[in-house]
């Protein structure tokens, strides 16, 4: 059994411990690794702002910082709370979002987020190492669509 978890960046002390066999994360490209992890590149995500259908960003075709300070709410990293229309959200673009009914409106100007799987050095099992090919290839599938 592989113990993964989702992105979330306080894990890394679970991680480097031993916890978790994976941590899904999005880093900057300059960030430096750990040195008990290995980052494995799986893919380039765009900055977006999800948000509802009716939402006056949902009509742009790309959306400035300036234009987000002027558009209402924002949520942290609260996707239900867009879905909802209470609030828009900026993440990377996670392509399953769009199936709660948001619209993704391209950050203009920003550069893409790199995606990948984290895993401690020297431990990576041949499951491991499976599911981080499978999960490669479900990232470049979503990517092209």
């Amino acid at each position: 059994m592989i113990r993964a978890m989702t992105i979330d960046p306080r894990r890394h002390d679970t991680l480097e411990g031993g916890s978790l066999d994976a941590l899904l994360e999005f880093r900057d490209p300059s960030g430096a690794p750990a040195a008990s992890t290995v980052f494995h590149r799986l893919g380039d995500a765009p900055v977006v702002c999800y948000c509802a259908p009716d939402h006056p960003l949902a009509a742009a075709g790309t959306v400035s910082l300036d234009e987000l300070a002027g558009a209402g709410k924002v949520a942290i990293c609260n996707p239900y709370t867009a879905a909802a229309g209470i609030a828009y959200v900026v993440v990377p673009c996670i392509p399953d979002l769009s199936k709660m009914g948001l619209v993704a409106v391209p950050l203009g100007g920003g550069d893409p987020l790199v995606f990948g799987v984290r895993v401690r050095r020297g431990r990576m099992t041949h499951a491991l190492s499976a599911f981080v090919r499978a999960l490669g290839t479900y990232v470049e599938e979503v990517a092209n669509g």
